[in-house]
């Protein structure tokens, strides 16, 4: 969809705008700000930017994917918004800037980007309330070349999550594991079905010698909120636990579940990685002791935490 910003007031010399230009998640593969720039001084002819503009033209890329791009445009008085525009594009984000270009030179100089000046009756819509910036002082005027375009549908996604974690009060000492996930995603929530191993600890007692390890399945709902990562956690697997150094010597394995809260935070690179840092409150909701020669010498506690940092991949 192609509606285009005109603004309203009287023909005349261009009033200049101070372009502000960010590229947000998935856009990474965007023109950048000098490409864009360019397409604009094209199409009307000359530079309509200047750093000391009253008026600022804001244009805010983002991408789902590496085929699907989306473009915000807003016009700035002194501060006060004038008007905004949303673009979808399908296809490469470098064939998506002529367009972009078409709009941002039809919200600066209308009758330049459209040619013959249109009549003032035309220019006098009716007046359209934008959603986020309230009542605009900018019209609507849509070129007969332009065609509607439908937005794209969100899909869903497949990811793999990958991350070393350190445990406190899981083992008798710090323990050191691995998970590994698989996860769908739609838009900002993902379900994760994940993989836990900690490697065996060793606490020495003057009676002798602990050791134990943890293997664990788990799933985690999570959302994802700008970079913001939240999830609840529930898991069940093994507690593996053996005894040395003592009289009779044992090994044992019993049930384990954990149940609590994950946060952390996503650092984006690209559109299909992220890095991932993370911090898991888990409650044991299994009371495990261990024993030397039949006597009890240690109860794992009731809480854990888990810190950790990781990777995560988008397959598709």
């Amino acid at each position: 969809m192609m509606l285009v910003l005109a603004v309203t007031s009287e023909a005349g010399a261009l009033t200049p705008a101070r372009l502000v230009y960010t590229r947000g998640e998935g856009a990474a593969s965007c023109p950048d700000e000098s490409v864009v720039r360019a397409a604009v001084i094209e199409r009307m002819g000359g530079d309509p930017f200047s750093p000391e503009a009253k008026r600022t033209l804001r244009l805010e890329l983002t991408g789902n994917g590496s085929k699907s791009f989306g473009a915000r445009i807003a016009l700035l008085d002194e501060g006060k918004p004038q008007g905004t525009r949303e673009l979808q594009h399908r296809g490469a984000c470098t064939d998506f800037v002529p367009t972009i270009a078409l709009s941002i030179a039809i919200a600066l100089d209308p009758e330049s980007a459209l040619g013959a000046a249109p009549k003032k009756e035309e220019l006098l819509l009716p007046e359209v309330h934008d959603v986020a910036l309230g009542p605009p002082a900018i019209a609507a005027a849509t070129p007969r070349e332009a065609r509607p375009e439908e937005p794209p549908p969100e899909p869903l996604h497949l990811e793999g999550a990958l991350s070393p974690v350190v445990w406190v009060a899981a083992a008798p000492s710090t323990a050191i594991g691995g998970v590994a996930a698989i996860a769908l995603r739609y838009q900002k929530i993902s379900l994760d079905l994940e993989g836990r191993a900690d490697l065996p600890t060793l606490r020495r007692l003057a009676s002798g010698t602990i050791s134990s390890s943890i293997v664990l399945a788990s799933i985690a709902p999570c959302a994802h909120l700008d970079g913001l990562l939240l999830c609840a956690v529930g898991g069940i697997g093994s507690f593996r636990a053996e005894s040395s150094g003592v009289t009779e010597p044992k090994s044992d394995t019993a049930c384990h579940a954990v149940a609590g809260l994950r946060a952390g935070f996503e650092l984006p690179i690209g559109s299909f990685l992220w890095i991932v840092a993370r911090a898991d409150g888990l409650a044991t909701l299994t009371k495990q002791t261990l024993a030397l020669d039949g006597v009890p010498v240690y109860t794992i506690p009731g809480a854990s935490l888990g810190l950790g940092i990781g990777a995560r991949v988008r397959f598709f």
